[in-house]
């Protein structure tokens, strides 16, 4: 959220300069002119804004989204995960995969059915 925010100034700036210079260079044109031509360069602005952004946030995601590929969880099955509370279990890994991995957590301290060897 910090980073848009700080994004949408830059852009912000960039156009109030680029209209300003416009109207520097041509004194003599009207508002609906510059207005025009604003929203023209603010197309452009915003459209490399958008790909920045995009490729950014993917870039910095790209370690979130290995490992869900790794232990084989979606990201729907994350988000909708309940808390562990109790005995109940997040289970992480894969043991169905050669030299697969597990992970427990629970509130029990670690006295799931996995960790238990009943699952």
């Amino acid at each position: 959220m910090i980073g848009s925010l700080g994004v949408l100034d830059d852009v912000t700036v960039t156009q109030v300069s680029a209209v300003g210079e416009l109207r520097r260079l041509q004194p003599a044109a009207t508002v609906p002119e510059l207005y025009r031509a604003a929203v023209a360069i603010g197309r452009d602005h915003i459209s490399s804004t958008v790909n920045t952004l995009v490729l950014a946030y993917a870039g910095a995601a790209l370690p979130l989204l290995l490992l869900f590929t790794e232990v084989g969880n979606s990201i729907a099955d994350v988000a909708t995960r309940r808390a562990g509370r109790g005995g109940d279990c997040a289970h992480l890994g894969r043991l169905d995969r050669p030299g697969g991995f597990s992970t427990h957590f629970d509130g029990a301290g670690g006295n799931c059915a996995h960790a238990r060897g009943r699952w």
